[in-house]
């Protein structure tokens, strides 16, 4: 996205054009950030969709976690290929406007905007809804978890405060979110520990799964549908593969520090959470107090399983973790937010100021605002609805990233026709080992880079020619 700019030449009459190449954003991230950031977005989900999950898989709800995980390790090794090979900010919308075309990856760059604006808001929220565990030791707190009005401003103020954090550098978000992250790992993996230990009760699962009935199978695969809102935020470490120190490297290894510890976690918190609170027949019905009573804060009702004095402290510390992973689940979210639209900005799809840096901190300061304050406002009408909205907001967060996903992996997969460099040589069709190798070795595919050749910029300024 270069300016021209017109110059007197050095003859009276003569004018030259100079063409300015655009700011580019600093690489400045390791491996270490690009986790943090990721596993802020995929591992927070864990703190609200339990709840939600369980609403349909009952008994099974760990199985459909596992389920939804095994197509979140293909996805997120997917994305690891496919950055390997494109490391540009942009994720599923730069792959597919490589693969395809410029109108494909418009469409898909715009839903995954719409994505990660829901994310920033149902992030915000939820961070807020935790802090209303500690009502009983504060009066503020019991506004927050009573009051709409007071829980919708506390969310905005939440999403104020780290856009100031992203405006002022990727540096100081990036320590934010590793602190919180390392907090956040540990503080599981003593929970997990504890809860194996002392809560754990395979049979009082076993004795609520009824299958064909409760689940129901249709109900089984809503709950595996919905646990993928559980790994929707994997696409975090495509947009900061701009900022990524050897993102060739950088990006596979931290693919696969998250897929450990998202795997982990998913894995052994719904089996403690059900032998807490078992399946039960009330009314006709199978239902579990995971998915009535604790829905909005599942975590923090698995620890009420403990008793005192654990139960006490892990109560509190339990709603601090909580919070902590899903500011970083928000400040992720902002990161990937205007590193997305500066990348559609800079290939002519969005207008050019949303790719402009700050002079001082070289953040793209313009779309960080901007879609900063549409989360904030995407939030306001819970005053009036409150939670129903976010159960709206919830399922367009997973119908976007769904569709992400699919773009992402089709994207990978296209290869004819196909232009290869490198390895591959120059042919306008790709040879049968290049296609072997950009199916199925992340190594040779990011050295052959076999994706479709890139669009001219002027194809790819159908969307933004009336941009300025």
């Amino acid at each position: 996205m270069g300016e021209s700019v017109a110059r007197r030449g050095r003859r009276p009459g003569d004018l030259r054009v100079v063409v300015r190449r655009p700011a580019k954003l600093p690489r400045t991230l390791g491996p270490g950030a690009l986790f943090a950031a990721c596993y802020g977005n995929v591992g927070s989900s864990i703190y609200y969709a339990l709840g939600v999950t369980a609403a349909f898989a009952l008994g099974l709800t760990p199985v459909a976690l596992l389920l939804a995980g095994f197509i979140f390790v293909t996805t997120a090794l997917n994305y690891a290929e496919g950055t390997a090979a494109l490391p540009h900010a942009g994720g599923s919308s730069s792959f597919a406007r490589r693969a395809f075309n410029a109108p494909i990856g418009y469409i898909v760059g715009w839903v995954q905007l719409l994505n990660y604006t829901a994310t920033v808001s149902i992030s915000s929220y939820f961070a807020i809804s935790y802090l209303g565990f500690f009502e009983k030791y504060s009066p503020i707190f019991r506004l927050l978890k009573n009051d709409n009005a007071w829980h919708i401003g506390a969310t905005v103020a939440l999403i104020g405060l780290l856009i100031v954090v992203n405006v002022i550098g990727i540096n100081e978000s990036s320590i934010l979110n590793l602190v919180l992250a390392f907090t956040d790992l540990v503080t599981q993996l003593v929970l997990v520990i504890l809860g194996l230990i002392l809560l754990l009760n395979i049979n009082r699962i076993l004795e609520g799964i009824h299958l064909g009935v409760a689940p129901t199978w249709g109900n089984l695969l809503a709950g595996v549908s919905i646990a993928m809102v559980t790994y929707t935020g994997i696409e975090t470490i495509s947009n900061l593969s701009e900022e990524a120190k050897d993102p060739g490297r950088n990006v596979p290894l931290a693919t696969w520090w998250v897929i450990i510890a998202v795997l982990f976690v998913s894995a052994f918190l719904p089996t403690i959470g059900l032998s807490v609170f078992p399946v039960e027949h009330v009314d006709s019905t199978y239902t579990t107090h995971l998915a009535t009573t604790w829905k909005a804060d599942p975590v923090a009702g698995i620890v009420t399983g403990f008793m005192e004095p654990l139960r006490f402290w892990a109560g509190i510390w339990v709603g601090i973790l909580a919070f902590t992973i899903l500011v970083i689940a928000t400040n992720a979210g902002l990161i990937g937010i205007s590193r997305l639209s500066y990348s559609m900005a800079g290939v002519d799809l969005l207008p050019h100021r949303l790719a402009r840096l700050h002079p001082k901190y070289k953040t793209p300061y313009v779309s960080i605002i901007v879609f900063g304050i549409g989360a904030a406002l995407l939030v306001l009408p819970g005053i009036l609805v409150g939670s129903k909205e976010i159960d709206l907001m919830s399922a367009v967060y997973s119908l976007a990233a769904t569709f992400a996903f699919c773009s992402a992996h089709l994207s990978v997969m296209r290869t004819v026709p196909i232009a290869c460099r490198g390895t591959c040589g120059s042919a306008a069709t790709a040879s049968p080992s290049c296609r072997w190798s950009a199916r199925c070795s992340s190594a040779r595919f990011s050295r052959s880079s076999c994706f479709r050749t890139s669009p001219t910029r002027r194809s790819s300024s159908w969307a933004g020619s009336r941009w300025a």
